[in-house]
Protein backbone atom coordinates (compact mmCIF):
# COMPACT_ATOMS: atom_id res chain seq x y z
CA UNK A 1 0.00 0.00 0.00
CA UNK A 2 1.76 3.57 -0.36
CA UNK A 3 0.26 7.09 -1.12
CA UNK A 4 1.28 10.11 -2.36
CA UNK A 5 0.74 12.74 1.12
CA UNK A 6 2.07 16.32 1.63
CA UNK A 7 4.59 17.60 4.37
CA UNK A 8 3.95 20.83 5.53
CA UNK A 9 5.69 24.14 6.32
CA UNK A 10 5.87 22.78 9.78
CA UNK A 11 7.46 19.41 8.93
CA UNK A 12 4.22 17.59 9.67
CA UNK A 13 2.74 14.94 7.68
CA UNK A 14 -0.63 13.14 7.91
CA UNK A 15 -0.61 9.59 7.37
CA UNK A 16 -4.00 8.42 5.63
CA UNK A 17 -6.45 6.76 7.97
CA UNK A 18 -6.69 3.36 5.91
CA UNK A 19 -3.10 2.92 6.23
CA UNK A 20 -3.04 3.43 9.98
CA UNK A 21 -6.18 1.10 10.77
CA UNK A 22 -4.46 -1.35 8.68
CA UNK A 23 -1.93 -2.02 12.08
CA UNK A 24 -5.15 -2.67 14.00
CA UNK A 25 -4.36 -0.29 16.72
CA UNK A 26 -5.94 2.14 18.53
CA UNK A 27 -5.15 6.17 17.98
CA UNK A 28 -3.46 8.48 19.04
CA UNK A 29 -0.42 6.63 18.47
CA UNK A 30 3.48 7.15 18.86
CA UNK A 31 5.61 6.34 16.28
CA UNK A 32 9.27 5.57 15.52
CA UNK A 33 10.63 7.55 12.34
CA UNK A 34 13.92 5.25 11.29
CA UNK A 35 16.29 7.24 8.09
CA UNK A 36 17.52 4.37 6.05
CA UNK A 37 19.74 5.99 3.35
CA UNK A 38 17.36 8.83 1.33
CA UNK A 39 14.03 6.63 3.01
CA UNK A 40 12.39 7.22 6.01
CA UNK A 41 10.76 4.61 7.53
CA UNK A 42 7.54 5.31 10.06
CA UNK A 43 7.07 2.03 12.69
CA UNK A 44 4.01 2.36 15.05
CA UNK A 45 5.21 1.84 18.62
CA UNK A 46 3.06 0.07 21.48
CA UNK A 47 3.34 2.41 24.41
CA UNK A 48 3.61 1.36 27.70
CA UNK A 49 1.44 4.06 29.40
CA UNK A 50 -1.52 2.47 27.53
CA UNK A 51 -1.24 -0.44 29.60
CA UNK A 52 -1.21 1.61 32.49
CA UNK A 53 -2.91 0.11 35.65
CA UNK A 54 -2.63 -3.53 34.35
CA UNK A 55 0.49 -4.53 35.73
CA UNK A 56 0.22 -5.60 39.40
CA UNK A 57 2.72 -4.58 41.63
CA UNK A 58 3.62 -3.64 44.92
CA UNK A 59 6.80 -2.02 43.87
CA UNK A 60 6.12 2.07 44.59
CA UNK A 61 7.95 5.03 42.85
CA UNK A 62 7.41 8.58 43.33
CA UNK A 63 7.49 10.73 39.93
CA UNK A 64 10.69 11.53 40.76
CA UNK A 65 12.02 7.94 41.24
CA UNK A 66 10.33 6.93 38.04
CA UNK A 67 11.40 10.16 36.21
CA UNK A 68 15.29 8.47 37.60
CA UNK A 69 14.71 5.00 36.50
CA UNK A 70 13.45 5.69 32.98
CA UNK A 71 16.55 8.04 32.31
CA UNK A 72 19.22 5.52 33.81
CA UNK A 73 17.14 2.67 31.79
CA UNK A 74 17.80 5.09 28.56
CA UNK A 75 21.34 5.85 29.57
CA UNK A 76 22.11 1.86 29.42
CA UNK A 77 19.80 0.41 26.66
CA UNK A 78 18.91 3.55 24.71
CA UNK A 79 21.85 3.30 22.46
CA UNK A 80 22.23 5.83 19.46
CA UNK A 81 20.65 5.27 16.07
CA UNK A 82 21.73 8.18 13.91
Amino acid sequence: MQQIINITSQNQISIPAKMLRSFGMPLPRKALVIKEGDELRVRPLRDFESIFGSLKSKIKLTDQQLRQARQAFGKEWGGSNE
